[in-house]
């Protein structure tokens, strides 16, 4: 019996070695990884089945992230407070179903598609996260495309979520558009009416300068290099560790070169903003009387944004603190309304912006250019849209060219100059041959002549990269 016995604890003891070195909390949540992917996969497969029979708009709203927690209130209010925020435009919000129709594939569920009405479609009931409460469930967008996009949280390293083709590294994510979710919960865009003369439809636009976002929690880096920004020069923001999203919090990307900001562009399928685009953008914030510190257009000064702080700043996901960071100086505000009511940050100043030297809103021409010249310069020097009065001394533009033709680029009012903060010019002040880029905006720590709107630098060349050099996407 004591030979028995011996042998039972030698079992016992060697069982909770195994045990502790399998790590069991680990092999579950491995497990209820494993389940989260084939589940997805499943309402994958019956979407493309249910598409194939039926029209986009059978399958819910663009401006909605369906979600497979219950709830009585449509809206998630059980929920609402352990979810992240959607910054998107547009009014997105969350949907939950009740508890008592969640699962259910009839349109009553946790996603809006009626997959019981097309026979084709093997799907008895919708699935559901294993665990189901924040910060473990799933998600479903949509649009009129048809496109989609299913996401489920992981609770382990996983190369499904690695691999699956999709911005978050800590989720898996399956569908045909890969970039609704995590650019809309990290993603502030907004909408700008287009404009004819610059060839441009409406279209949307970050609402807040590039920034780099951690993916393994989906957290915008906050850890300034010099000056206040992102140095992505010392860490490029790629996959699978980062990506770049429109958000308030982070410290806006510098130091990256022109082409680099394209390719982040890219990646989230959209494009670095052409000259086009922010030029529609600054004519229509020039047109809008809220923006002038007089309170009617040409009145006072445009807003010229952060000239005060001396570094470069995050912004607030308050719109209603347009001075965050900043001394309050009567022009130093950095939120400009357009005509349609929507809010963007640091347009005007902040860090210079990248920009596409794009035709009727087409391509990215990167060749040496002729550049403006002014009145009284020989070398690179800061000029004047137009002479200022207050200052006879100050240099401006004489001379357009065909590469950067005032219509182009200059403000809608010819008599404007920087006492309107609609920025300057650099260029080389006896004109002829420059450098190779358009970059916009102005920088936190030009003088407040050099900030605006309409500000433009011509001194870059594409493998320049400065700690006053951002940049912001379009789609």
């Amino acid at each position: 019996m004591v030979e028995i016995l011996i042998v039972f604890a030698i079992l016992a003891i060697l069982a909770v070695i195994i045990i502790l070195y399998m790590k069991p909390a680990l092999i579950f949540a491995k497990s209820r990884d494993v389940r989260r992917v084939q589940d997805l996969k499943n309402i994958n497969e019956a979407l493309n089945v249910f598409a194939g029979d039926n029209p986009a708009t059978a399958m819910g709203s663009f401006a909605t992230a369906y979600i497979s927690l219950p709830d009585s209130s449509p809206t998630c209010s059980s929920w609402i407070s352990q979810l992240p925020p959607l910054y998107g435009s547009g009014g997105f919000s969350y949907h939950c179903a009740p508890q008592s129709t969640y699962t259910n594939v009839d349109g009553t569920g946790w996603i809006p598609v009626s997959f019981a009405s097309d026979t084709m479609v093997a799907l008895s009931n919708l699935p559901v996260d294993p665990i189901n409460k924040p910060p473990y469930y799933y998600v479903f967008m949509t649009a009129n495309d048809p496109q989609w996009e299913l996401v489920a949280f992981m609770e382990a390293s996983n190369s499904a979520a690695i691999s699956d083709g999709g911005k978050m590294a800590n989720a898996y994510e399956i569908g045909t558009n890969l970039t609704f979710y995590p650019y809309l919960s990290l993603g502030a865009w907004i909408n700008v009416p287009g404009n004819s003369a610059f060839g441009t439809n409406n279209f949307q636009v970050m609402k807040y300068e590039a920034k780099c976002v951690q993916a393994s929690n989906n957290q915008p880096l906050t850890l300034p290099s010099s000056w206040g920004g992102y140095n992505n020069s010392a860490q490029p923001c790629v996959n699978p560790n980062y990506y770049i999203a429109s958000t308030p919090n982070g410290a806006p990307i510098n130091y990256i070169t022109h082409d680099t900001a394209k390719s982040y562009c890219l990646t989230i399928g959209a494009h670095l903003i052409t000259n086009d685009e922010w030029m529609t953008i600054a004519d229509n914030v020039a047109s809008v009387a809220s923006n002038w510190t007089g309170g009617t257009v040409g009145s006072g000064s445009l807003y010229i944004g952060n000239n005060t702080a001396n570094t470069i700043l995050q912004a607030s996901p308050d719109d209603s603190q347009g001075y965050y960071g900043t001394n309050n100086n009567a022009n130093q505000r950095r939120t400009l309304f357009l005509s349609n009511g929507q809010v963007i940050w640091d347009f005007s100043g902040n860090v210079e912006e990248h920009v596409q030297r794009s035709v009727n809103n087409s391509g990215d021409n990167e060749t040496t250019m002729n550049v403006p010249s002014c009145n009284t310069g020989t070398g690179w020097e800061s000029c004047e849209f137009a002479p200022n009065p207050n200052n006879t001394s100050t240099p401006y533009v004489t001379a357009w060219t065909t590469d950067v033709p005032q219509a182009n680029v200059a403000p809608p009012n010819s008599s404007w100059n920087s006492n309107n903060g609609v920025g300057v010019i650099h260029t080389i002040g006896s004109g002829g041959a420059g450098d190779q880029l358009f970059v916009r905006g102005g920088a936190f720590n030009y003088s407040p002549a050099g900030d605006g709107v309409f500000a433009l630098n011509l001194s870059w060349y594409p493998s320049l990269s400065q700690m006053i050099g951002g940049f912001r996407c379009a789609k």
